[in-house]
C-alpha cells in the first residue's frame, strides 16, 4: 500500500482491502514516520471482508496504550528491546482465543506438546523415547502453541520488571508525556529547514518523531553530530520516507529536547 508523504489513511485501507484479502498486516506505529494507525477502525474494515489482522506493536508497546482485545485484532506482536527498555531477543505474541483454537502452527516445537510433560519423567528420560512419536500429541491451547522456541530467561525477567515499572508509572501518563515531548520537538524543528515526517495531530502520532534535511549526506552529518554530543537517535529509511528518528520517552526531559535542537541549529545553521 503506497503512502502519501508517510501517511496512510483509513480510506486507503478501505480502498485496498476487498473480499480477496486474507491478512491485513500493519504497524501500530510506523517505524519510519511515527504515524499512529487507527487500528480498531482498520480491523473492522478487514473483518467485514473476512480478513485476519496482524498488528505489529514494536514501536507502540509502552509508547502508547495498546488494547489488542478491544481493537479486535487477531494477532498482536512486539519485541522486548524497544520502548519496553528490556534486554533484546525476546518477543510477545497475542493471539485471539477463537483464532488460537481454530488454527495449528505450521511447525511444532517440542515444548508446545502439553501431554509430553504431564508425567514424572521428561520424554527423553524414557527408554522408549522416539524423537517423532513422543511429540505426536495435542499441543497446548491458546497462544502458547505458536511458540517456536525456548524462552531467553533474562529477557523474560526483564519484561516482567518493565511491565511492573511501567504499570506503576501509569500507561496513560506515559502516553501523554511522550506526546508532550514529541510536540515540543516538532515545534522546535519548525524553525529549521527540515521536513518533519510525523503527523502533528495528537491521534496520529506518539513519542516517535522522524525528520529529514532532504539529503542523506546531511542527515548522516547531523546523526554523527548528535552522537558526538551523546544524543542517541537512529537513522532509518523505508519506502522513500525517513531520516533522523527520535524516540521521546517519558523519562526524557525538556532540557534534553532543547539540547538536541541546539545541535540541529549548530549543524544545519
Amino acid at each position: 500500500m503506497a503512502h502519501k508523504n508517510g501517511v496512510i489513511t483509513t480510506s486507503d485501507f478501505e480502498t485496498a482491502i476487498d473480499d480477496k484479502t486474507r491478512i491485513v498486516s500493519l504497524s501500530h506505529v510506523e517505524w519510519t514516520s511515527g504515524l499512529l494507525h487507527d487500528v480498531k477502525t482498520v480491523t473492522g474494515i478487514a473483518h467485514d471482508h473476512g480478513a485476519l489482522v496482524v498488528d505489529d506493536g514494536y514501536q507502540a508497546q509502552d509508547n502508547v496504550r495498546v488494547r489488542p482485545a478491544e481493537d479486535g485484532v487477531d494477532f498482536y506482536t512486539f519485541g522486548s528491546q524497544k520502548w519496553m527498555c528490556c534486554p533484546a531477543m525476546a518477543g510477545i505474541l497475542y493471539v485471539k482465543r477463537e483464532i488460537a483454537d481454530k488454527y495449528e502452527p505450521t511447525y511444532r516445537c517440542y515444548n508446545q506438546v502439553e501431554e509430553a510433560f504431564k508425567g514424572p519423567l521428561q520424554p527423553w528420560e524414557m527408554p522408549n523415547h522416539d524423537n517423532i512419536a513422543s511429540w505426536d500429541h495435542p499441543l497446548y491451547g491458546g497462544a502458547e502453541k505458536f511458540n517456536q522456541g525456548l524462552l531467553p530467561a533474562h529477557c523474560v525477567w526483564g519484561i516482567h520488571a518493565a511491565l511492573e515499572y511501567f504499570n506503576d508509572v501509569g500507561l496513560a501518563e506515559i502516553e501523554e508525556r511522550n506526546r508532550v515531548l514529541a510536540d515540543a520537538l516538532m515545534e522546535g524543528l519548525g524553525g529549521f529547514k527540515v521536513k518533519v515526517n510525523t503527523p502533528r495531530k495528537a491521534n496520529r502520532h506518539t513519542g516517535l518523531v522522524t525528520f529529514s534535511t532532504g539529503k542523506h549526506e546531511e542527515n548522516l552529518r547531523l546523526y554523527n553530530a548528535l552522537a558526538k554530543e551523546g544524543i542517541v537517535v537512529a537513522l532509518r529509511y523505508a519506502a522513500g520516507i525517513g531520516g533522523i528518528r527520535v524516540s521521546c520517552h517519558f523519562f526524557n526531559t525538556e532540557e534534553e529536547i532543547e539540547a538536541l535542537l541546539a545541535v540541529v541549529k549548530k549543524t544545519l545553521g
